[in-house]
């Protein structure tokens, strides 16, 4: 099995947040959707953090597992094809089975912008 770590934007202009929400548009939805499509089974999506609702990422990171027999260039393409246009799956890059988007990270970098 391998450990698909993605590394990915969006625009948060139309999506409640990242965490799913019962009956709300959000990004880990959208992500766990199009994952689940690819890999044929349910599937457990880990994030570096959550963003709330209207709030943008330029660079979030998240790890998934999986059985399918494709190269990191195979899932991005897959990965971009299945998911709206307003996530885009900028990297995937396998990691070992010890990799945590959130407990392996060496730091973080938040930008506000409030007009």
């Amino acid at each position: 099995m391998k450990n698909v770590h993605i590394v990915f934007s969006y625009d948060g202009s139309s999506f409640l947040g990242y965490q799913i929400q019962n009956e709300a548009r959000t990004v880990q939805y959208e992500l766990i959707k199009a994952i689940e499509k690819i890999n044929g089974e349910k599937t457990k999506v880990d994030a570096s953090g959550r963003t709330d609702r209207g709030v943008h990422a330029i660079e979030q990171h998240a790890v998934f597992k999986s059985n399918r027999n494709m190269l990191e260039e195979d899932f991005k393409k897959a990965l971009n094809g299945l998911l709206p246009e307003d996530i885009y799956v900028k990297d995937v890059i396998f990691e070992d089975d010890d990799f945590h988007p959130r407990f392996s990270v060496k730091d973080k970098t938040y930008l506000y912008k409030i007009n």
